[in-house]
């Protein structure tokens, strides 16, 4: 098959267990920007149920580190903050081992500062803000 997101569809609908070798073949020659806009949530959803296996590498595939419209005044932070945002984080962090993982769903994919205002916009804030306190991990920012 040709390597296109197209070709992707294809295998999707018709054979999802093909679909982790083909996109192994698509790597380096279409961007994950390409198969997510192939990939509606309706076209994912039928590849999880039909093959969990497909639907985790077709996952996989598509994240990408984000766009940087400023990288010197809004850069991609390097550790974020795991401390409980919210009371009901901070009792469940008392009765569960602390959060390994963080996900916001934001439709942006552009990690992006607002010259006029002086500012990044609040969700990166949210991200990327100190002030929740430790435990402190490394960050690895990836959209989709």
């Amino acid at each position: 098959a040709t390597l296109t997101p197209l070709s992707l569809k294809a295998f999707i609908d018709h054979e999802p267990r093909c679909v982790r070798p083909f996109l192994r073949r698509l790597e380096g020659k279409v961007s994950a920007k390409q198969v997510a806009e192939k990939a509606s949530g309706e076209i994912f959803a039928r590849v999880i149920r039909k093959n969990p296996d497909a639907g985790c590498a077709l996952a996989a595939f598509m994240i990408a580190k984000p766009r940087c419209s400023q990288e010197l005044l809004n850069p991609l932070p390097a550790r974020v903050s795991f401390g409980p945002r919210t009371r009901l984080e901070w009792i469940r962090d008392r009765v569960n081992p602390t959060a390994e993982l963080m996900a916001f769903n934001e439709r942006s994919t552009v990690w992006g500062f607002d010259g006029a205002r002086g500012e990044a916009p609040d969700w990166q804030k949210h991200i990327s803000s100190r002030k929740w306190g430790k435990p402190f991990r490394d960050a690895e920012i990836r959209v989709c």
